[in-house]
């Protein structure tokens, strides 16, 4: 574990000290930092000490995930989306990543629904020095068979940042898993909990043409839950 590292740690278990967080949040930051350390820079600290203190509180679930299935999972990206990831703000999201202020000479297309980014659509500066994203990355899934064993997602959040993660070079990235609006919570729950449940994609429609849901993998090939052991590595899918 490098020097940055441990400071992130400390600093994260400084915050869920201070809000009082379930002991289950501390648990779960001392698995992380163990198994994959380098995951808690990618986010600043405050956003994965909500991320801990949300998931010990079980609001939702923290989860490991090769960042390059992320797209699998995640709507489909129309061309338009692509071209702006490469033609700009994959490089802003890279620098991020490394702790350098983004280049914010041109006005680059949102990365998330909240405020997190807005600054690379405003072509304003960022104005936190910290290495690494200040949104939490999500998918959230409804459970669309009362019967199957089976989760769809219905929407997400970080599609660009784990592509960004992905191109540096990473294998491994954090991830909350939640609920979908107007979805039954406690079926999504019981099946994030199964690890043979089957994940499906996101449907979308890009440029008029409808883009179907489609079976991705179980779940322990794609998540690797804190409360359920898991496996000791996440495999990437094939595009």
């Amino acid at each position: 574990m490098m020097a940055g590292e441990r400071y992130i740690i400390n600093e994260i278990a400084g915050l869920l000290r201070k809000w009082g967080s379930p002991q289950e949040a501390s648990r779960k930051l001392t698995r992380i930092a163990d198994e994959a350390p380098n995951t808690l820079t990618h986010y600043q600290p405050q956003v994965i000490s909500q991320m801990l203190d949300q998931s010990a509180k079980g609001n939702i679930d923290t989860a490991l995930m090769n960042p390059a299935n992320f797209k699998h999972i995640a709507a489909e990206m129309n061309p338009e989306d692509l071209a702006n990831y490469y033609g700009g703000k994959k490089e802003a999201l890279t620098r991020i990543l490394d702790g350098l202020p983004p280049n914010v000479s041109h006005k680059t297309h949102d990365i998330t629904d909240g405020e997190g980014e807005r600054y690379l659509k405003e072509g304003r500066p960022r104005a936190s020095t910290t290495r690494g994203f200040d949104s939490p990355p999500e998918l959230r899934f409804g459970a669309p068979d009362p019967i199957y064993e089976l989760l769809q997602a219905v929407g997400h959040n970080s599609r660009n940042r784990n592509m960004a993660i992905t191109d540096r070079g990473d294998l491994e990235a954090l991830v909350t898993l939640r609920t979908g609006i107007n979805e039954d919570k406690e079926r999504v729950r019981e099946l994030l909990r199964n690890p043979n449940t089957e994940i499906h994609s996101q449907p979308t429609i890009i440029d008029g043409r409808e883009v179907r849901s489609k079976r991705v993998a179980p779940l322990s090939q794609l998540f690797r839950l804190f409360g359920l052991g898991g496996i000791s590595s996440l495999p990437m899918l094939e595009d």
